[in-house]
């Protein structure tokens, strides 16, 4: 698994590679490089693979060596063995280009509820299945499950800004870091942490 600097990571995401961020979902939404994917390796995270990353490109792993090589064994366990490197020093990679570096809100529901109870208040994007949804849900919430969430984009408002959530907290940081990359604004996009579960 070859080690890349920072430049070399960004010249393969250039070309067409994914970046594919799988550090803690703390680090990832307190700063992580414009383009970025993120699927945490504490959840399903194969399986998540599978579904979000374009199958076709090549994967370039954002984390430290032992992050990366764990994250390219359970890729390649799913038939993803496009890895085509690692970028390890995250910190000195966003220090060498400042510009790409962005990051994420993430609300408590307490704070969240004040959010929606505002002015202009923002959507509600549920990221969960369809019959979560439907067992329980945030009032007004549009349904919009993670698994086919790229070919959903289009039924996204361009006009509102987004309280995005899921269960626990992954799914959402996930389909966030999956808008990001199709282009949707950071500062449009707020996350709940811990979920509806949390909410409750």
């Amino acid at each position: 698994l070859a080690s890349l600097d920072a430049d070399q990571a960004l010249s393969r995401m250039d070309q067409g590679a994914t970046l594919l961020d799988v550090r803690p979902a703390e680090e990832f939404a307190a700063a992580h490089l414009a383009g970025s994917i993120w699927i945490g390796l504490d959840g399903r995270f194969a399986g998540w693979a599978g579904t979000l990353l374009d199958l076709e490109a090549p994967i370039v792993i954002v984390g430290g060596e032992d992050l990366a090589r764990e994250a390219a064994l359970r890729l390649a366990r799913v038939g993803l063995d496009q890895v085509t490197g690692f970028l390890g020093d995250v910190d000195g990679a966003m220090a060498a280009h400042p510009a790409l570096v962005r990051s994420l809100r993430r609300l408590e529901p307490a704070e969240a509820a004040g959010v929606l109870g505002g002015e202009d208040a923002p959507l509600v994007v549920d990221v969960r299945t369809k019959t979560e949804h439907e067992d329980v849900r945030l009032d007004g919430a549009l349904s919009l499950p993670l698994a086919g969430l790229r070919g959903l984009i289009g039924e996204i408002p361009a006009d509102r800004s987004l309280v995005l959530h899921c269960k626990s907290g992954y799914r959402s940081l996930a389909a966030i870091s999956l808008l990001l990359h199709e282009g949707l604004a950071p500062d449009s996009m707020v996350d709940v942490l811990g979920g509806i579960d949390r909410w409750s």
